[in-house]
């Protein structure tokens, strides 16, 4: 499975496979780690059952503000979504921002961190609320 994301990307996920690349590696264990649960965190992006409240506790909409909104938001990286600007401290990682996908699997990322206890004090308190929702969608997942 060839990279074609470019030599910034730790891995993907394509087809039925997740690839971590040289440069995930290269960044060490706790990154191949964190690389492998975003890749399989893209399997449940957008089928869970707690995405509406994912996306609500997120800030995100998929549909442009009103013209009087318009100051209250700015567009996703891949510009098909709105982030309500005072959502703007709650991603886990800058990626986050690109779109709910990665705001979601980033999230993931650093909710595997806090549950080893590898995660930053900081960036834990402030992740509280979503943190909750997946500990909602691990609870479902567990369950089935």
């Amino acid at each position: 499975m060839a990279n074609n994301r470019g030599p910034n990307y730790g891995g993907w996920n394509g087809g039925t496979r997740i690839a971590v690349n040289t440069f995930g590696v290269s960044l060490g264990a706790e990154s191949a780690e964190a690389v492998v649960a975003h890749e399989l965190a893209h399997n449940r992006d957008t089928e869970s059952q707690v995405l509406g409240n994912w996306l609500k506790a997120s800030g995100w909409q998929n549909t442009a503000p009103t013209a009087t909104q318009a100051n209250q938001f700015t567009p996703s990286g891949d510009g098909r979504w709105w982030l309500a600007n005072t959502a703007m401290n709650t991603f886990a990682r800058n990626c986050g921002q690109y779109n709910p996908t990665e705001d979601w699997t980033s999230t993931f990322e650093a909710y595997g961190q806090n549950k080893l206890g590898i995660l930053d004090v900081s960036t834990a308190k402030r992740m509280a609320a979503k943190f909750a929702i997946l500990d909602v969608f691990v609870t479902q997942v567990s369950a089935n």
